[in-house]
């Protein structure tokens, strides 16, 4: 089984976790909505592991993040992890009281309710 997951480079204070997925896709585009101290053009990063590596991996990039207005999320076939600096929010899809958790932490940390939109089944 396949973990799935999209970060924005931009976000790591440390980019050495990469070093522990596949990169699959390197996207990068121009922001217009983006809020200080995130820069104008974001580079999306989509990658794969092995889910057994699933709480490794998050808690390495959570080290990694840049301390403010920063997350990313990855998924397995039941799972859903979102990852920011210093805290990890880990719940089965589709429950809908965790993601509003992880939402509420998010906006806590300055991120923008438009940025927290994450898709628990993207492939």
């Amino acid at each position: 089984m396949r973990l799935h997951g999209i970060l924005l480079k931009e976000s790591l204070a440390d980019d050495g976790p990469l070093d522990l997925v596949e990169v699959v896709s390197v996207t990068m585009s121009r922001i217009e909505d983006s809020v200080p101290p995130q820069p104008k053009w974001w580079t999306e990063v989509r990658f794969e592991e092995e889910a057994e590596r699933a709480d490794e991996l998050a808690k390495s990039f959570s080290a990694a993040l840049k301390p403010a207005a920063w997350y990313l999320h990855f998924w397995t076939d039941s799972y859903v992890f979102v990852v920011f600096p210093g805290k990890i929010f880990k719940y089965a899809k589709g429950n809908k009281s965790h993601t509003e958790d992880a939402i509420t932490y998010g906006l806590s940390i300055g991120v923008p309710k438009h940025q927290l939109d994450w898709d628990e089944y993207l492939d």
